[in-house]
């Protein structure tokens, strides 16, 4: 890639976008690289029909721009390693049925509320089984 045959999505970009681009990177050396990719695309009006921005395209090109020399990209903020996975543990509270339905924010339901309103919040509670988190006491 020539510095004077710069295509950005087959579109050329000029001496003039590229001064740009440069100064973007140069004075925003806060953001991320995705931050620099989106701010890039709003200034130089990069946008896919739908009117989103063409922000990870840009981003690519602006890493092939780094691999150049034409410019110098903040270094990529560490992530979670490839294939990890979250877990999140279970604790007593998470077990269903280890609240007593006293102690359950949803077990006193005024009267007032309607069916449709009582289904939404069976769908809600977590720590109760479906159908009886929003049950009203008898």
């Amino acid at each position: 890639m020539e510095k004077g045959d710069l295509r950005f999505l087959g579109r050329r970009v000029t001496g003039e976008d590229l001064s740009m681009i440069q100064e973007i990177v140069t004075s925003c050396g806060g953001l991320t690289r995705m931050e620099l990719a989106s701010t890039v695309c709003e200034l130089l009006g990069w946008k896919r029909r739908s009117r989103s921005l063409k922000a990870r395209e840009c981003r690519e090109f602006l890493e092939k721009l780094d691999a150049k020399g034409l410019l110098m990209l903040p270094e990529k903020r560490a992530g979670r390693p490839v294939g990890s996975r979250t877990e999140v543990p279970v604790t007593e509270r998470g077990d269903p049925g280890a609240v007593p339905p006293e102690e359950n924010p949803l077990y006193d339901i005024p009267a007032t509320l309607n069916d449709a309103t009582v289904s939404r919040l069976n769908v809600l509670c977590s720590t109760r089984r479906l159908g009886e988190c929003g049950s009203r006491p008898a």
